[in-house]
């Protein structure tokens, strides 16, 4: 049961695929431009419609004579399968639709293999008055209609060589539509002065008996070797016969074969496709179909037709510019590097001075400490003498004892102060050594006070203390931390220096979970700007006129070698807080 129902399917399927291209092909649509009486244009197909009978006897051959625009509305609902047209709409319908010239037509009207479309512009005989393209300026003249090839189009050229607008150098236009022989009717009836008609038209009219060539003259004559009619125009390729598409590739090589195929010992009406080249060359100059958006201009047309040549040119002198302009840019760039090299050498080498000097000074200052210790020494001992010598005297014998004696004591007390400050100096001055104890942040506190007292009392700027009442011990070299904090401070008066009276806070917090001692410096100066922030801790950069910008850096990496961390943050005050994070002793 299942074999018999598979059999049956596929039976079915054989008949399907076999059976449905034939009758999807069952008709050969063939649409033709109507450009005579239809009665003539059917006849003069009839060799062709029977090298296609011949080739599909088993097929339905449709002519439809139709106008320009019956045509193209035919192929926009895919009507039909081949399409005979002149050159001129076959480069229109191109834009559109996708159609391929299979075949050229020979002349349909004489028995000579003619591939040649032309356009002749007749006037009556009789009229002397014109003779020339410029004697058609002013007149009247009959045409089928603006887009037909032959009809128009072709004179259209000729006229605009000669100079002429068809369209504002003649007083009217009248337009016919096809068939285009009514256009002699209406040159007898003395309606225009001058027709345009297709080449051999009128060939075939007189052979037909319907007129009389020696009633007309030929406008702008051109004489073609080998071609038997009047002509006013150069010559294009004949009529294409053009596949839309729809037929398969098979069928159009048959339809081929049909059309190149001599019958009844007759010379095929149609021959091999010839470029139609000449017509897009036409089409350009006149600006239509695919070369409607073009410019008209003459300057613009030259532009446009050397527009590659112009687009080289164009594209070497960018390059050259932009050359030019690298170029400029490099050396400019180059210089002004070579002048901030230099620039930067002269500050540097300012800077070395400088700090030469305060290397001499630091010497000096060494040297003059070491030699004020002795006559400090000798004042203390003077003073302390005094004090001896007073005491074994009573205050009947000398009234002015206790006085003396208090002054003696205060001589005593501020030698030894003077004698410290110069011990602490020289201990700064000193080398200091890489070894770290355990030091009192109280003590080191209260001998920072003391060597920045001048300082502090010459800008009349407070320092205050905020410590708690129990401090662990730090684990430091005295000396570079002394040189840290001084440094810090020296940084604050600087910051306050246009600010008299102000303030300077040291705040000391104890932070146990990451195991330090913070101190917080804090001045009341102006701040530090962004683009300072990220620079302060590079050598050499200063904010300060006379400053050396070695401080910051030098204490920066002084508190990292000992485990510390020190960076600037702003504070509520507008200044800046230094904090310098110093591990305790566990």
């Amino acid at each position: 049961m299942l074999g018999r129902s598979l059999g049956v399917l596929i039976c079915f399927y054989l008949l399907a695929i076999t059976g449905l291209p034939a009758y999807a092909s069952s008709v050969i649509a063939l649409g033709v431009l109507d450009w005579r009486d239809e009665a003539k244009a059917a006849s003069s197909w009839e060799p062709t419609l029977a090298a296609l009978k011949q080739q599909f006897p088993d097929k339905q051959i449709e002519l439809h004579q139709l106008s320009l625009e019956g045509i193209a509305d035919a192929l926009a609902q895919q009507k039909l399968d081949y399409v005979i047209t002149n050159p001129g709409h076959y480069i229109q319908l191109s834009q559109t639709f996708q159609l391929a010239p299979l075949a050229t037509l020979n002349n349909p009207f004489f028995e000579l293999a003619q591939q040649a479309v032309g356009s002749v512009l007749l006037v009556p005989v009789e009229n002397q008055t014109i003779h020339t393209w410029q004697d058609l300026q002013g007149l009247k003249l009959g045409a089928v209609t603006f887009d037909a090839f032959g009809g128009f189009q072709l004179i259209w050229d000729e006229l605009a060589q000669e100079g002429l607008d068809p369209k504002k150098d003649f007083a009217q236009w009248q337009l016919t539509g096809f068939p285009m022989e009514q256009l002699f009717d209406q040159l007898a009836r003395g309606e225009v002065d001058g027709i345009i008609v297709r080449s051999c038209l009128a060939e075939v009219l007189a052979a037909e008996g319907r007129i009389n060539l020696a009633d007309y003259r030929v406008i702008g004559e051109r004489q073609h070797s080998g071609y038997p009619c009047l002509t006013s125009s150069q010559l294009y390729p004949d009529w294409p016969f053009l596949s839309t598409g729809k037929p398969t590739a098979a069928e159009a090589s048959q339809v081929l074969q049909a059309l190149l195929k001599p019958r009844e010992g007759k010379p095929a009406q149609w021959s091999a496709p010839l470029s139609y080249q000449p017509v897009y060359n036409l089409f350009e100059r006149l600006r239509l179909g695919p070369f409607e958006a073009f410019p008209h201009n003459p300057l613009l047309n030259a532009v446009y037709r050397y527009r590659y040549l112009l687009m080289l040119g164009s594209g070497l002198l960018v390059l050259l510019f932009a050359h030019h302009i690298r170029v400029g840019y490099l050396v400019r760039k180059r210089s002004q590097a070579l002048e901030e090299v230099m620039q930067t050498n002269q500050e540097k080498q300012q800077e070395l001075a400088h700090l030469s000097r305060f290397t001499l000074m630091g010497e000096l200052a060494s040297g003059l400490a070491h030699e004020l210790n002795q006559p400090l020494t000798a004042i203390v001992n003077y003073a302390q003498g005094s004090q001896r010598l007073l005491q074994a005297v009573t205050t009947q014998d000398f009234p002015q004892k206790a006085n003396l004696l208090a002054a003696a004591q205060k001589i005593t007390a501020q030698g030894e102060r003077a004698a410290e400050i110069i011990r602490n100096l020289r201990a700064f001055m000193r080398k200091g050594s890489s070894s770290q104890e355990q030091l009192d942040p109280k003590k080191l506190l209260q001998e920072v006070r003391l060597f920045m007292e001048a300082s502090l009392k010459q800008q009349q700027v407070e320092l205050k203390l905020y410590l708690p009442e129990e401090l662990p011990h730090i684990k430091a070299n005295r000396v570079e931390f002394l040189q840290i904090v001084i440094n810090l401070l020296s940084n604050a008066l600087d910051a306050m220096q246009f600010k008299l009276g102000g303030k300077i806070a040291i705040h000391l917090s104890l932070n146990l979970a990451a195991k330090v001692l913070v101190f917080d410096v804090i001045d009341e100066g102006e701040g530090l700007t962004p683009e300072a922030s990220q620079h302060i801790f590079e050598p050499f950069f200063t904010t300060r006129t006379h400053g050396m910008g070695l401080g910051l850096s030098l204490s920066r990496s002084l508190a990292a070698a000992q485990g510390a961390r020190l960076e600037l943050l702003p504070h509520s005050t507008g200044g800046v807080c230094a904090r310098l994070e110093w591990p305790i002793v566990s």
